[in-house]
């Protein structure tokens, strides 16, 4: 084991560019293959566990998920609000998120005043959908300067940057006009 800065990792083989492989774990217990342990669908037989030995191996070990979310093995899922297909190697915004960020757009832009909270929710929802829009980052900074003139009183309403609204227009047609989506940059493959 090998430490750098705070973080522990094992060396594996040496690479072609003269780095050597980084793994967090020293690979010494083999993956179990757990297909034997329930029934499973035609898809499932495509893997060595499903999402039922993940459940049950949670449960055994006191980790209770919350069953209703469970997404089944894909290409294509929703995590933290994005659809992530990596059959196409792309990341966007799903629409339930799309609509909540439209929804607290329109809300800020029906008032003339804020106070900070309000300024701190609609930054942290837009900065999240800055992961699947690269470009969205140029368009928070007057947003961000709204927010540093409500620190100095944050319960006072305060009309926000007059830069902050051409910024909301921005970003509420790019929301409306849908296919918000950024490619997933696979990592190298070395053989």
């Amino acid at each position: 084991m090998l430490q750098t800065g705070s973080r522990l990792w094992f060396k594996g083989h040496a690479l072609d560019n003269r780095l050597m492989e980084e793994f967090s774990k020293d690979c010494s217990q083999p993956i179990r293959d757990l297909s034997n342990n329930s029934p499973r669908s035609k898809y499932d037989t495509l893997f060595c566990h499903n999402i039922q030995h993940i459940d049950d191996t949670s449960t055994k070990l006191g980790i209770f998920w919350q069953l209703n979310k469970d997404q089944l093995f894909t290409l294509s899922t929703i995590y933290i609000g994005f659809l992530w297909d990596l059959d196409i190697h792309v990341v966007s915004l799903s629409q339930p998120k799309v609509d909540k960020y439209l929804k607290a757009i329109h809300s800020w832009r029906k008032k003339h005043t804020h106070i900070l909270q309000e300024a701190l929710e609609l930054y942290g929802k837009l900065i999240h959908a800055c992961t699947a829009i690269k470009r969205g980052r140029a368009y928070l900074t007057s947003l961000k300067q709204t927010i540093a003139i409500l620190q100095k009183k944050p319960l006072l309403p305060q009309r926000p940057d007059k830069k902050t609204e051409p910024d909301l227009v921005w970003w509420s047609d790019l929301l409306q006009a849908g296919g918000i989506a950024r490619p997933i940059i696979p990592p190298p493959l070395y053989y």
